[in-house]
């Protein structure tokens, strides 16, 4: 596991620590909502565990800042709709719904697992209960608040480990990429 290997980071140089979920995932507001009192700051950023990307965080922070957002997210264009659902947007980047995977995806853009979030978004939520973020508390922030969920485009790469296939896919093009 992550813990097994990299511990509390001290032999890298960092100070790493854990927010649990157990007996049951909390999901991806449930999740950031159960480690508010380790995290300890106004905005931080969220990456999920099971994509990689190369995406530069600094230009991402820059723009949440700059923005007044309560929430931004890195997007790049929705190459696959059939695999992915998508977020819309209007042409200044505000976020304007999430759209299922198929056909209503077609035109979108692809949300790549790394979003800049304020606190404020999460801390009225019940600790310990399992809730999304998309899907979730985010519609919620789209019909009370407008413009508060902003999409950040970007050019970064985007590979997806969520499953054993995708996890072989990927190691298997970064082999190649190596040789």
């Amino acid at each position: 596991t992550i813990a097994a290997v990299v511990g509390d980071g001290s032999d890298l140089g960092v100070r790493v620590r854990y927010s649990w979920e157990q007996p049951i995932v909390l999901g991806s507001a449930g999740g950031p909502r159960h480690a508010l009192p380790i995290i300890g700051a106004p905005t931080f950023f969220i990456v999920n565990g099971d994509t990689l990307t190369d995406l530069a965080l600094a230009p991402l922070a820059r723009a949440h800042t700059a923005s007044g957002a309560m929430v931004t997210m890195a997007l790049t264009p929705n190459r696959e709709p059939d695999r992915y659902g998508g977020v819309r947007m209007t042409a200044d980047g505000h976020v304007t719904e999430f759209v299922p995977r198929g056909t209503d995806a077609a035109g979108s853009y692809h949300f790549i697992g790394v979003q800049a979030a304020n606190a404020a978004v999460f801390a009225g939520l019940k600790d310990g209960e399992k809730i999304n973020s998309t899907r979730g508390v985010y519609d919620t922030l789209l019909a009370s608040t407008p413009g508060s969920v902003r999409g950040y485009l970007c050019d970064a790469a985007f590979w997806d480990i969520g499953t054993p296939e995708d996890y072989a896919a990927t190691d298997a093009a970064f082999r190649s990429a190596g040789s």
